[in-house]
C-alpha cells in the first residue's frame, strides 16, 4: 500500500495517498523537498537507491543525485501490507500488535532503507515495552549496517539509576568491536554487578569514541555522579549545549534528577518536563520524567499539580507501569487528603 509519511525524528503517518504503478516493475517514490532558496515545496519522483545517514541516493530516472534528507519534509511510497495497520496500532498504543504487524511488513519488505524505517517503528515499541535487550539487538542491526543512521536517537540507553533487572547479555555487549554496542551493553550495566567494567568502557568511549557516541558515554558517566555539586551540574549544561537536540532527552533526566538532589525543585521539575514535552515518543523516559515530577511537586506542597501530571500519565501511557505507579500515588494522595479531612 502506498501512503505519504512526514519526516520528523521518528516515522509519523500522514495521509493515505495512491502512487502511480511502479515503472518495469520498480518502485517508486515521491520526495517533497523544502529548498532552502524557495518557500514553495516541490517534488521529486523516481527511485530512492539508498539511504546513508542523511544522504538520500536518487534515481530520478534520468539522472542520479544525492539529497539531503533534512530538507524532505514528505516521503510517498509503496509499503508491504499490514504496514499502515502497524503504524495506526502504534498510534492507538497497541505496542503488542503494531509490532506483530510490523515484523511481518519487514519480512515483506526488500529495500534496505525502508526496512530500517519499519525496524525504527519496532524499536519505539519495544522501548515502550520495556523490552530494551530486543530493542538492542534491533538497533544493532540499523546502525552497523548504517552507522550514521538517522535512527540514531532511539539507541536503547539506560538514563535512571535505579536498579532493574539487566538481561545478562549487555555485559558481553562491552567486548563488541563495534563501539555503539559497547555503549549499550556500558549503560544497561552501569547499576549492577558488572559496573566497574562499565564505567571503564564509558570513560574510554567518552576520549576515543565518534562525536555522538563520546557525547553519549560523557553524559552516561553523570549517572555515577551521584552526590553532582553545582559546579558539575553547570558543567553538564555547557556539554547539553553542544549535544544535538535529538540526543538531550536522557541527559535533561539526568540534569533533573541531579538538580532535584540538590534540593532545587523548581529548575529539576523544569529540566524533566522536557521529556514528555520534546520527545513524548520516548515514552519509557517521557512517562518516568512525569512520575518524577509529580513526587517533587507532592514534596513541596503542589498537591494539584502532582495530581495533573499523574492524570497525563494515565491519559497518554494507560496500561503501563508507569500507569500503574501514578496510579499508586493518586491513591497515597487521596488518602492523605481524607486523613487531613478526618483530623479537621
Amino acid at each position: 500500500m502506498a501512503f505519504s509519511q512526514k519526516l520528523l525524528f521518528a516515522p509519523i503517518v500522514s495521509v493515505l495517498i495512491a502512487l502511480p504503478q511502479p515503472l518495469n516493475g520498480v518502485a517508486q517514490e515521491i520526495l517533497t523537498i523544502q529548498s532552502k532558496t524557495s518557500e514553495q515545496p516541490s517534488k521529486r519522483r523516481g527511485q530512492i537507491l539508498d539511504w546513508q545517514g542523511n544522504v538520500i541516493a536518487f534515481d530520478s530516472g534520468s539522472r542520479k543525485i544525492e539529497i539531503d534528507s533534512s530538507t524532505v519534509i514528505e516521503l510517498e511510497t509503496d509499503w508491504p501490507a499490514g504496514t499502515a495497520e502497524a503504524r495506526q496500532l502504534l498510534a492507538q498504543r497497541r505496542l503488542r500488535e503494531a509490532l506483530e504487524r510490523f515484523e511481518s511488513a519487514q519480512k515483506l519488505e526488500q529495500r534496505t532503507w525502508a526496512r530500517h524505517m519499519i525496524l525504527a517503528e519496532q524499536i519505539q515499541c519495544l522501548t515502550a515495552l520495556e523490552q530494551y535487550f530486543e530493542a538492542a539487538q534491533k538497533f544493532r542491526t540499523i546502525v552497523e549496517a548504517d552507522p550514521q543512521t538517522r535512527f540514531f536517537h532511539l539507541i536503547p540507553l539506560a538514563w535512571d539509576s535505579i536498579a532493574q533487572p539487566v538481561h545478562p547479555e549487555f555485559a558481553n555487549w562491552m567486548d563488541s568491536p563495534v563501539e555503539t554496542a559497547r555503549l549499550i551493553g556500558a549503560s544497561r550495566s552501569l547499576v549492577g554487578p558488572s559496573r566497574k567494567q562499565a564505567i571503564e568502557t564509558l570513560e574510554r568511549l567518552r576520549h576515543d569514541a565518534t562525536p555522538n557516541v563520546a557525547m553519549l558515554a560523557a553524559s552516561q558517566l553523570w549517572r555515577t555522579d551521584a552526590g553532582a555539586d553545582q559546579q558539575a551540574i553547570e558543567r553538564w549544561k555547557m556539554q547539553l549545549e553542544r549535544t544535538p537536540k535529538s540526543l538531550r532527552c536522557g541527559p535533561y533526566f539526568v540534569l533533573g534528577t541531579a538538580l532535584a538532589t540538590q534540593g532545587q525543585t523548581d529548575e529539576a521539575v523544569l529540566y524533566l518536563m522536557r521529556l514528555p514535552i520534546i520527545y513524548p515518543r520516548n515514552e519509557s523516559l517521557a512517562a518516568t520524567a512525569l512520575v518524577r515530577s509529580a513526587i517533587l511537586l507532592k514534596e513541596v506542597g503542589q498537591s494539584e499539580q502532582a495530581t495533573t501530571l499523574l492524570r497525563e500519565i494515565l491519559r497518554n501511557y494507560p496500561d503501563s507501569t508507569w500507569a500503574a505507579r501514578a496510579t499508586e500515588l493518586m491513591a497515597e494522595q487521596s488518602n492523605t487528603t481524607n486523613s487531613r479531612d478526618t483530623d479537621d
